[in-house]
């Protein structure tokens, strides 16, 4: 919910900010609002790595943004939400450990600009600052040689503006019990991130290409002073040409004005500064060095930060070891809409209208945090194995002397080669009974069969007796459960208890309507067909 927060906060007032045509000032005032966030949140959650698992998701928040440079301030706000979790560590959870966390993070945005500058125009901008500064030195009455003191000045500004802010988050936190907001979040709303930068159906796809543009951009910034300045001037222009190709909404952020602006000012400064400029092409080799660098690392920032939203990267992620973060990030886009809503009607005016903004954000989704076990679906169609796969899981769990309940349905068929009936076996206790079949019409009609009250009765026990540390399953979930019947009160329940994880067969053509019907906010979903049921048995048993 922090991380949704202070994401909803980086999309609304980065937008704004940026408009305004602020871009100095829009890190610092962005990294300030999420301090507050992270100082209120400590207040109410006194947990550690509250503020490195609150960034990422504000980090991945930030990746939806309608903005086209997405990969820098992601790593920014990975490094604030860091720096304030050593702050804190360092001091506790108090006003002093909240000050130093608060000011390290602020000051972090100074630092990461300047560090960001030197890798787009490399250590010919130091040169740059040199110069001016000694041109300074004559018209003001400032210490020569001292390059650095404006540098530390500033960044002692910087802090206390990150401790100011970490004091007024606690304080804002002490206004959370009397806000009571009533801020509907959609449950039954599939959380599935968009990338709303443009369409990329006809982009590159796969880890091969992320690590090709990492690989390059290492490469390039390591060699480009032993080239000559016509082969780097090449090579930048064909990496930039193809990389236009395969991302074609690139190509609006390299039509706006303003990117380009500070680049061919600080080339021509560099060009005009540098002493080691003598004449022909060598008066000029400085300013296109620094021209093709800041070209290539905005553009390969940007393509990677494209290859990090393809659905290929994703889907990696949810089957391992980031599934945790990931299935977290999904519940917080849930809330985002409803963030937005509220932070777009707020009139933020001043720092105590802004407060308010926070607080009152906080307070309506504090009362919608709701605890939702671990979801994992297996899918498939009629025939394609899918209490099989639960059965291999289940196996494997066992041999792990893992906490299992629930139940699967073994299905058994007729000389023609229909399913003639199903018999309910439980996992706990391999306890197995008849569940229905196509004659007995003295139990419960549903569809073609008839459900035996008795296996209902006893699957509805099971569930309800399991250990809260227990993996459930749950075969099958389908349109009789979403009409009502059979297990639909099991699963209801099962989605309020306390589990380590939830697992569910349903069929693919009945995987929305279950979604939307009992309200899961997030899952995984593994084909029965092609996935491993080892994969399945790490996700319930990571954290």
């Amino acid at each position: 919910m922090l991380g949704s927060i202070w994401g909803a906060f980086e999309i609304i007032a980065g937008s704004i900010i940026h408009n305004l045509a602020l871009p100095l000032a829009a890190g610092t005032i962005l990294s300030f609002i999420g301090v507050v966030i992270m100082s209120l949140g400590a207040t109410q959650w006194r947990e550690k790595g509250l503020f490195w698992r609150t960034a990422v998701i504000a980090a991945v928040i930030k990746s939806v943004s309608p903005s086209a440079v997405i990969l820098t301030p992601m790593i920014g706000i990975l490094l604030e939400g860091l720096l304030m979790e050593i702050g804190v560590q360092l001091l506790g959870v108090n006003l002093l450990g909240l000050a130093l966390g608060g000011g390290l993070a602020v000051i972090s945005t100074l630092f990461f600009k300047l560090v960001r500058m030197v890798l787009i125009y490399g250590l010919g901008l130091v040169d740059i600052y040199q110069s001016l500064y000694q041109m300074a030195t004559k018209q003001l009455p400032i210490p020569e040689n001292s390059y650095w003191w404006p540098v530390w000045l500033l960044a002692a500004v910087y802090f206390a503006l990150g401790a100011a802010a970490a004091l007024i988050g606690a304080r804002l936190a002490k206004r959370i019990g009397s806000q009571t907001l009533n801020i509907n979040i959609n449950k039954n709303q599939k959380t599935q991130p968009n990338t709303p930068n443009g369409s990329q159906t006809a982009e590159w796809r796969g880890f091969g290409w992320l690590v090709l543009h990492f690989a390059f951009l290492v490469t390039f910034l390591a060699f480009q002073d032993r080239m000559h300045i016509i082969a780097s001037l090449a090579l930048a222009t064909l990496y930039i040409a193809l990389c236009l190709i395969a991302y074609p909404s690139l190509k609006h952020m390299l039509r706006k004005p303003k990117l380009w602006i500070p680049i061919v000012a600080v080339s021509v400064a560099a060009t005009l500064l540098t002493k080691s400029a003598t004449g022909g092409l060598a008066l000029i080799t400085p300013g296109l060095t620094m021209l093709s660098r800041a070209a290539i690392v905005i553009i390969a920032f940007s393509a990677i930060g494209k290859e990090l939203g393809n659905e290929r990267i994703r889907a990696y992620f949810t089957k391992n070891t980031f599934s945790g973060a990931y299935q977290a990030t999904l519940i917080a886009f849930e809330t985002l809409p409803s963030i937005i809503t509220h932070i777009q009607e707020s009139r933020i005016k001043s720092v105590a209208t802004l407060g308010d903004a926070i607080t009152k954000s906080f307070a309506a989704n504090h009362n919608h945090a709701l605890h939702q076990p671990k979801v994992l679906i297996i899918t498939g169609e009629k025939g394609d194995g899918k209490t099989t796969f639960a059965q291999e899981a289940i196996a494997e769990l066992k041999t792990q002397a893992a906490t299992i309940a629930g139940f699967v349905a073994n299905g058994h068929w007729d000389e023609e080669g229909n399913r003639s009936h199903f018999d309910l076996q439980l996992v706990s206790t391999d306890t197995t009974v008849p569940l229905c079949n196509r004659h007995n019409s003295g139990w419960i009609k549903c569809g073609p069969f008839y459900f035996n009250p008795e296996a209902i009765s006893l699957g509805e026990a099971e569930l309800k007796q399991a250990p809260s540390n227990a993996i459930i399953f749950i075969d099958e979930v389908g349109k009789a459960e979403v009409n009502g019947q059979i297990w639909h009160n099991a699963l209801a329940h099962a989605l309020q208890r306390k589990s380590i994880a939830l697992v569910l067969c349903i069929r693919k053509s009945n995987i929305n309507d279950v979604v939307s019907t009992f309200g899961i906010r997030s899952y995984t979903q593994f084909d029965a067909r092609v996935d491993c049921p080892s994969d399945l048995v790490k996700l319930t048993t990571s954290s």
